[in-house]
């Protein structure tokens, strides 16, 4: 059975490293950069938009009294954010 969803489609327009899927962590960025990432390993497996920042940085809860609104964790695997949605042209909802 082949899955689909795993199949890049000729009309995919996504950089090679979005369509070659997650990579380990070790192989991300460490200049600031913003990311995708995973904790593969987790009980229920999240993603989060994160950074390095001395560590995996994240924003959580803004009312998280512990970490003020930003934490720290232990991703598994990233990848690059997507590009951003073109912005609607004229006549097009928005």
């Amino acid at each position: 059975m082949t899955n689909s969803a795993s199949t890049p489609s000729n009309s995919d327009t996504r950089p090679d490293s979005v369509m070659g899927g997650w990579m380990p962590i070790e192989s991300a960025p460490k200049d600031g950069e913003s990311i995708l990432a995973i904790c593969g390993s987790a009980y229920s497996p999240l993603a989060n938009v994160t950074w390095w920042a001395d560590g995996w940085t994240h924003y959580s809860r803004p009312d998280d009294k512990w970490h003020g609104g930003v934490g720290k964790w232990f991703p598994t695997h990233w990848m690059p954010l997507p590009p951003l949605p073109a912005p609607p042209t004229k006549g097009e909802p928005e």
